[in-house]
């Protein structure tokens, strides 16, 4: 619903690619969701420091292995060795302090609590699409419909969650 703008006209969401657009923000939430519950478990046995160190070992080599296959064998050739220090810069600031910052916050958040501040991210998205990059683009009464459900769909889970009693901790923790 947050993804495509107006249901009536599906050949329009086809050829402005929202469909692929929303399929791959998909893919990319189930790869981050499982990045949390696997990290939330790694981070009983390492530092969130060697949790961040690994993510990046892992993850740009395995970007390297995507990109040919999403954009062909060419897709390198988009790049200029010129732009690997802003990407450096990109990666290593925002995206490497972010990241540290994120497991340290997972290393004593419930993974519960972590799943939903994460499920808000779409909404914020498309926030800041619609007043910091693209501010003459309006949003569409579909779109805000997805919103609210989502938030209504994060409440209730935040309500279910809350009326769990807390489990007990091991002895050992």
């Amino acid at each position: 619903m947050i993804v495509i703008p107006d249901p009536l006209y599906p050949e329009q969401a086809w050829a402005d690619f929202h469909v692929a657009t929303g399929m791959l923000a998909l893919a990319a939430a189930c790869l981050w969701g499982s990045a949390t519950v696997f990290g939330r478990y790694a981070l009983t046995d390492v530092r969130f420091t060697t949790l961040t160190a690994l993510r990046f070992t892992f993850g740009l080599p395995a970007l390297a292995i995507v990109l040919p296959l999403i954009g062909g064998v060419g897709a390198f050739g988009y790049y200029r060795a010129s732009d690997i220090p802003l990407y450096l810069g990109l990666a290593l600031l925002p995206g490497g302090l972010g990241m540290l910052l994120y497991y340290r916050g997972l290393a004593s958040t419930p993974a519960t609590l972590a799943t939903l501040a994460e499920l808000a991210f779409p909404i914020t998205g498309v926030l800041v699409n619609l007043y910091l990059v693209t501010p003459r683009q309006s949003i569409t009464s579909w779109q805000v419909a997805g919103i609210a459900v989502l938030w209504l769909a994060l409440a209730a889970l935040d309500f279910a969650n809350a009326r769990q009693p807390a489990r007990p901790q091991p002895a050992g923790a």
